[in-house]
């Protein structure tokens, strides 16, 4: 049988240490699980819990009919939430008011889910912050 010398445990412990912070960052229903990994969910319904929306919308001065809000959000690890980064969700400007009223973390303590389509920004982004590349269309 091989002996194990303390570098060797050490790097294993450190790989284990790594793998379950990678875990803890991706966390189910967060924005950071689907970050992890675009390209697998583009074009597909999603859903995430959301914990606090950032006001005001980004593009709240426009005449859009619709609003694009920065949420953070928390997932899932057993019965346990945990945080799980931020996203940006485009809503239509009719539930814009709701919207933020429902889901910040002022008028309640426990994250609620939204479902939507997950999908890439493909605009200039030069306005925004890198992290708009992609976002949750709840539009539809």
């Amino acid at each position: 049988m091989k002996s194990f010398g303390l570098a060797q445990v050490l790097i294993l412990v450190g790989g284990i240490s790594s793998l379950l912070t990678n875990v803890h960052a991706q966390a189910r229903f967060s924005a950071d699980s689907y970050l992890a990994d675009p390209e697998k969910y583009l074009g597909k319904s999603i859903t995430i819990y959301i914990s606090d929306v950032y006001v005001p919308a980004i593009n709240a001065n426009t005449k859009q009919d619709f609003r694009i809000f920065r949420v953070y959000t928390s997932g899932r690890e057993g019965n346990d939430y945990v945080g799980g980064g931020g996203i940006y969700v485009k809503v239509p400007m009719s539930d814009a008011a709701s919207f933020v009223k429902r889901h910040n973390q002022k008028t309640s303590q426990a994250p609620k889910n939204v479902s939507g389509i997950f999908k890439k920004y493909d605009g200039d982004t030069s306005g925004y912050t890198s992290s708009f590349d992609y976002y949750i269309d709840c539009t539809k």
